[in-house]
């Protein structure tokens, strides 16, 4: 927090750009609360007790008209503006041209929540929120979003993951799954959050946090996103056959998609890159026609090869089992496919960006 406040020592702010207004009750609540927290400690002298609160008085009176009031400004400060960009790895020096700063805030039972960012990925939506509250520890507190795709609410499910900021307020990441929706047009999307819960107690918080709605669209990302043909055929001892089908690479995400028949292990897989860095899924679907796996940690955006490796959930230990016999290797600077049979270790694909379409080039024999 105090390299926070040294960042912005040198920031010049013209106030007569921002309209000025009061500050909610719930924010006079949360100053009060860190003001008495950083002076409990603290006995100033009777000049001192006057300095403090004529500068209370003045941060009150102003209403931090030029941050508060203004999303703009908002997105500027680090901590916000770099919520995303924490989140998500990437071989893009800066999100901008592929996110959407909202910048809004709702209020109910003591709670604020602010709708930072979104950002439409290939097959997901990632969200980006604040809640802060001045009565509720909201690092006990969970919220998933609800989200409306014109006007048809998203039933699939979701990750995410939080950041403590302070006493006050925490930021929370939100990985939704966009199972079949095409993202290249523009959405409008609605996001709400009904209910809050506590993650320790389960105990629920009802409230009526007013939906956020906005339009966004994922063109670009999808004109950067290429799909990479891979049809590999795997035999696992239970008697069950996955064919691995292709693999999706955005610049923010992977996702390798596989069909399952026959069977009853967990089968998913491990990537590792040319660097050796191993990742595995941080959402998984098996045993189905439509399975898939998510990777997300790193991007591959730039990466040259994968090697994927299956392995089996082993659910009495939650531990995995690897299949490193069965492990293909996936290149991904070369613009030819070698048969499998022939070559049944290494595929080299084609890995210009495609939209909408699948390509490849088959050697003759």
């Amino acid at each position: 927090m105090k390299e926070l406040f040294k960042s912005l020592n040198n920031v010049s702010i013209d106030c007569d750009d921002y309209d000025a207004g009061e500050l909610t009750e719930l924010g006079k609540k949360q100053m009060k609360k860190r003001i008495a927290r950083k002076l409990k400690n603290n006995k100033p002298g009777i000049a001192q007790r006057v300095v403090v609160a004529a500068a209370v008085l003045a941060l009150l009176s102003f209403g931090f008209a030029g941050v508060a009031q203004n999303p703009s400004v908002l997105a500027n400060i680090p901590l916000i503006g770099a919520a995303l960009e924490e989140y998500i790895d990437s071989s893009k020096p800066n999100l901008e041209d592929y996110k959407v700063v909202i910048g809004q805030t709702v209020e109910d039972k003591g709670i604020e929540i602010r709708l930072n960012e979104v950002l439409l990925d290939n097959g997901r939506l990632v969200v980006s929120s604040t809640f802060s509250s001045a009565i509720v520890d909201c690092e006990r507190l969970g919220g998933t979003p609800i989200v409306y795709i014109n006007g048809k609410k998203v039933l699939i499910g979701s990750t995410g993951s939080a950041k403590r900021i302070d006493d006050t307020t925490v930021i929370t990441y939100t990985s939704v799954d966009l199972e079949d929706i095409k993202i290249d047009k523009v959405l409008n999307i609605k996001i709400s959050y009904n209910d809050m819960i506590y993650t320790d107690t389960g105990k629920k918080v009802k409230g009526d946090w007013e939906p956020f709605e906005f339009t966004a669209t994922g063109e670009k990302l999808m004109a950067e996103t290429r799909t990479i043909v891979i049809n590999q055929k795997l035999a696992f001892p239970d008697g069950q056959e996955i064919t691995v089908t292709d693999m999706v690479i955005s610049p923010f995400s992977t996702m390798l998609n596989y069909s399952c028949a026959g069977g009853k292990e967990y089968i998913s897989f491990e990537i590792e890159d040319q660097d050796g860095y191993r990742q595995k899924p941080n959402r998984a679907r098996t045993l189905s026609t439509n399975s898939y796996n998510r990777f997300d940690q790193k991007s591959l955006a730039d990466a040259t090869r994968v090697t994927v490796t299956p392995m089996s959930l082993i659910l009495k230990t939650g531990t995995f089992e690897t299949y490193p016999d069965k492990a293909f290797e996936v290149i991904l600077n070369n613009s030819v496919t070698k048969n499998i049979e022939a070559y049944p270790d290494k595929i080299l694909i084609d890995q210009t960006p495609k939209i909408g379409g699948r390509k490849t080039y088959q050697l003759p024999e």
